[in-house]
């Protein structure tokens, strides 16, 4: 399935939400449609499933400062998958959804503007910006990942 996929399926609970008189059901109808333009994003962004995902053991144990939106708090999460579109982190924070964030990562030198998709508990993704600098940052911080590395480094 594709994101246009979700985003019909987001836009059809929103139209069976607003023709209902079950406050309730309009409610989760709501929430389901949410949930479906959040996995739309996920997959624009190359973190739905295998295909974007950079290799678990290559991001395991990287972490990563996400700054909120001004005036919020800075977290340090751990980073959980790497994409050319954005990434997964998982951590504490007080970001949700729609907050434009810079999210850091020391260890891979990338500093990149970046939009939350989706907050839920203890996981988060974020899309990247699309300017150039911040896709050249992470274009690096792929290729640096898909590099063999010795154990430690």
């Amino acid at each position: 399935m594709n994101a246009d996929h979700f985003r019909k399926r987001a836009t059809d609970a929103r139209v069976m939400a607003r023709s209902g008189d079950d406050p309730r059901i309009a409610a989760m109808l709501l929430d389901l449609a949410k949930e479906m333009d959040a996995e739309a994003a996920l997959i624009e962004a190359g973190l739905s499933g295998d295909d974007g995902r950079a290799s678990s053991s290559r991001v395991s144990n990287i972490r990563a400062l996400l700054h909120a939106p001004p005036g919020g708090p800075s977290r340090w999460l751990m980073l959980t998958a790497l994409a050319r579109g954005g990434a997964r982190l998982r951590g504490s924070t007080e970001a949700v959804d729609g907050d434009e964030v810079i999210l850091e990562v020391p260890r891979l030198d990338l500093r990149v503007f970046a939009r939350v998709i989706h907050a839920s508990g203890a996981d988060i993704a974020v899309a990247f910006a699309a300017d150039p600098a911040s896709r050249r940052g992470v274009e690096r911080a792929v290729r640096w990942l898909d590099e063999p590395h010795p154990i430690g480094v």
